[in-house]
């Protein structure tokens, strides 16, 4: 299957990847999401894209949101950043 990807501003590793074909959910719009590129079966996908995950995700929603890192990868080879720390506590969420 062809998608189209978006990569979103403010979490540089999040993506939402859209069927072609397919209407772009509402919530992608400028400047927060950005078009990345068109991925097709012949191509190298992103890294942390699984086409299982988003078939299966585009049979209910329509696209497929996902991270190039998995979350625990990047709490082991970072410090959380501010917005990562809650508030109140400094503690990471």
């Amino acid at each position: 299957m062809t998608y189209t990807v978006f990569r979103n501003s403010r979490l540089p590793d999040f993506y939402c990847a859209v069927p072609q074909g397919r209407p772009v959910p509402p919530f992608v719009r400028e400047p927060v999401w950005a078009y990345e590129c068109i991925t097709t079966p012949d191509k190298p996908r992103p890294r942390g894209f699984s086409d299982e995950v988003a078939r299966f995700a585009c049979t209910f929603q329509g696209f497929y949101t996902f991270r190039e890192r998995p979350i625990l990868e990047r709490r082991l080879n970072r410090a959380p950043s501010a917005s990562e720390r809650d508030p109140t506590t400094g503690r990471e969420d």
